[in-house]
């Protein structure tokens, strides 16, 4: 009896330091996790204060560029409206002069109407320049508006992604997404309509789009592990953070404000 009862012993006193060892391992994972996620939520919530600061700032934006816009159309009907006028007037005065001319100077009055034709001419041309000059620099003044709003938006883009990245691991573990999650969402959703609103495009290439190197950069990984250049005939694999353009209102051309960021392949 007492040989049997001493060869128990040893074999429960192991199994409790067994049982007492993985309990201390699980705790010190469960506190771990427990840091990363008061970690995250200081995160979180300072991203929640930049995007509000954010959001203010393309409201601000919007009405900006709304009055700069309706400043720009006055000016140009404005100087259009002053370059007809003298055009009119001095064509009447040309004319006038021409007709009061003796039929015996009908030399003169060819030299005059050719002076007067050159001077037409002359003034037609001075006002599609100025004209060409208010459209380009509205845009040039537009796209670097545009640009900051454009690496705004990416950067929301990308702190979104994270988010979701961190839900996706959260899934995994058998625990529900972040409550800012849904949030988020929503102010990306808010966002892009206020930039349709100021005729912004969003750049967001899905997979099998042959690559362009206009609108599209390749992602970095792209470059150092698969060995790509934008220059090789690529496909698109993949949109890791969009990009964003407008479409110019001198010739009607796709203007690129902020590159799409994208992996790619081979075809």
């Amino acid at each position: 009896m007492e040989s049997r009862l001493g060869g128990g012993v040893p074999g429960e006193a192991a199994r409790s330091a067994e049982d007492g060892s993985f309990g201390e391992a699980l705790r010190l994972e469960l506190e771990e996790k427990e840091r990363e996620i008061v970690a995250l939520r200081g995160r979180l919530a300072e991203c929640e204060a930049e995007l509000v600061r954010y959001r203010n700032r393309c409201g601000r934006i919007d009405e900006y560029v709304k009055a700069l816009r309706e400043r720009d159309r006055t000016m140009a009907a404005e100087a259009g409206t002053r370059i007809e006028e003298g055009l009119r007037a001095t064509a009447e005065r040309f004319r006038s002069f021409r007709d009061e001319m003796d039929e015996s100077a009908s030399v003169w009055q060819r030299e005059i109407y050719e002076k007067t034709s050159s001077l037409e001419r002359e003034l037609s041309s001075m006002r599609q320049g100025l004209q060409q000059t208010v459209r380009l620099w509205r845009e040039e003044m537009f796209r670097g508006k545009f640009e900051s709003i454009g690496i705004s938006y990416r950067q929301l883009c990308s702190i979104l992604g994270r988010i979701e990245a961190a839900n996706a691991r959260r899934a995994s573990e058998g625990l529900g997404e972040l409550p800012e999650s849904a949030r988020l969402r929503r102010w990306l959703v808010d966002f892009e309509r206020a930039l349709a609103s100021i005729g912004l495009e969003i750049i967001r290439p899905g997979c099998g789009e042959p690559f362009d190197s206009e609108r599209h950069a390749l992602d970095a990984s792209c470059r150092k592990d698969g060995g790509l250049s934008p220059d090789d005939d690529l496909v698109v694999t993949g949109c890791a953070l969009p990009g964003m353009g407008y479409r110019s209102d001198r010739d009607d051309l796709f203007v690129v404000v902020v590159q799409a960021i994208v992996t790619a392949s081979r075809p």
